[in-house]
């Protein structure tokens, strides 16, 4: 029997798709997707001070990401990354817009736990981030604004 195929919905450094393989999570395809009702954030606090990609409700705003097609068991190993049994993100049910699909589809979105304001990505961070924006064709508006988020200063 042939697993059963899942949406995962990327906004940050796993946009990526060789951050995605690096984490040895097969998927089938990629596609550019749209999340309304969101805005990105980097309010994610990490191990080092510096500040991962976040998601926080905002009526009227967007988010452009990449919808990743795998199974249940690419997501178990995501979760592993992302922390889901160490209470760092947890997994959350979305709609997002699949142009290229025409359609809206169900997908899994990893949304922060730990919130802090005022902590700001670090440079390697965002350039994973902005490649895979740019491998995926995301739209050069944000792109753009994407490369205007400010990093932490490197020691």
């Amino acid at each position: 029997m042939r697993a059963r195929r899942k949406f995962y919905f990327a906004y940050g450094s796993n946009m990526s798709s060789r951050r995605v393989i690096d984490r040895e999570v097969e998927f089938s395809s990629s596609r550019r997707a749209i999340l309304l009702g969101y805005s990105l954030s980097f309010t994610k606090p990490t191990k080092t001070g510096s500040a991962a990609a976040d998601i926080q409700e905002e009526p009227g705003s967007m988010v452009e990401g990449v919808v990743f097609e795998m199974t249940e068991e690419g997501l178990k190993k995501l979760d592993v990354f992302e922390g889901v049994a160490k209470n760092q993100y947890a997994r959350v049910n979305v709609r997002v817009y699949v142009s290229d699909l025409g359609r809206y589809v169900r997908a899994v979105v990893y949304k922060a736990i730990p919130y802090q304001a005022g902590i700001k990505p670090t440079i390697i961070y965002m350039s994973f981030i902005i490649k895979g924006a740019r491998e995926h064709g995301l739209s050069p508006e944000y792109i753009e604004k994407l490369e205007a988020v400010e990093c932490q200063e490197t020691k």
